[in-house]
Parts: structure tokens; C-alpha cells; sequence
């Protein structure tokens, strides 16, 4: 009986301790599996926006959530419009600006930078990654 207790008591701290990013490995259903070791944001994509900063332990933190019904009521820019304001932010673990649009062509853009404490020395390039439904339609872009 204590064995079965002990059991459910490591199960327990198992399944409600939050798990390392860099252990999550591609498979977790982020929108940005190719993000590399220096990612700064996790995006999940079910037609609700769900975006996770990376802390410097590597632990990915809840920052905000898009529902669906506001993104359809956001719509779609008409091609030649700006871009659609979904959702800004600032990650609290460099103090970069994190934007989720949605273009003209349909997909949504997330821009943010990689932090130089993650990136040394003083690499705080442009981060940003591009998605209409899932990863496999993804990429990056680069500046």
C-alpha cells in the first residue's frame, strides 16, 4: 500500500511540474519546433493563438491567449491593407516586443526578438516565425 502511494505521489509531481522547453522536443504541437536552442516563444495553433515565453531556465510560461471568435471577428486584411493588430505583449524575460498579426494573405506573423541573454554576445536578432494552419506550413523569416 505505501508502494502505491509513494507511486501516485511521483506520477502527481510528474504530470503537474511544468516541462523544460528544451525537453518538450518538436513534438509538443508548437506552430515553432525549428526555433533552435534560442527560441524565445513557443506558438500553439488550434485556431486559438496560445503563445509561451521561454524563461532562462528553458521552461516554457504562459503569456497570452487569441480565441478563435477574436480572430474571426479580427477577419482578414484586405491585400494592400496593414496587417491586423491580434494581440502585443512584452516578454518579461528581455523586454522585447511580441506582436501576433494577421497578414493579407491569410497567415498569421509573430514578431518578436532573441534575447542576448540566450543569444550572447548581444545577439538580439529579429525572431519571427509565419503560419497559415500548422507547423508544416511554418517558416521563418530572417532580417
Amino acid at each position: 500500500m505505501l508502494r502505491k502511494v509513494a507511486l501516485f505521489a511521483v506520477v502527481l509531481v510528474l504530470l503537474i511540474s511544468p516541462v523544460p522547453a528544451a525537453a518538450q522536443g518538436g513534438d509538443d504541437g508548437r506552430i515553432n519546433p525549428f526555433g533552435g536552442l534560442g527560441a524565445p516563444v513557443a506558438i500553439y495553433y488550434d485556431g486559438n493563438i496560445t503563445l509561451y515565453v521561454i524563461t532562462p531556465d528553458s521552461v516554457g510560461e504562459y503569456l497570452f491567449f487569441v480565441p478563435a471568435e477574436d480572430i474571426e471577428a479580427a477577419g482578414i486584411p484586405a491585400e494592400g491593407e496593414d496587417p491586423i493588430i491580434l494581440w502585443e505583449d512584452v516578454n518579461p524575460y528581455g523586454g522585447f516586443d511580441i506582436t501576433i498579426s494577421r497578414l493579407p494573405t491569410g497567415e498569421f506573423r509573430m514578431d518578436t526578438r532573441k534575447d542576448a541573454a540566450f543569444n550572447p554576445p548581444d545577439d538580439t536578432e529579429p525572431y519571427i516565425v509565419v503560419w497559415m494552419t500548422n507547423r508544416s506550413d511554418a517558416y521563418t523569416l530572417k532580417h
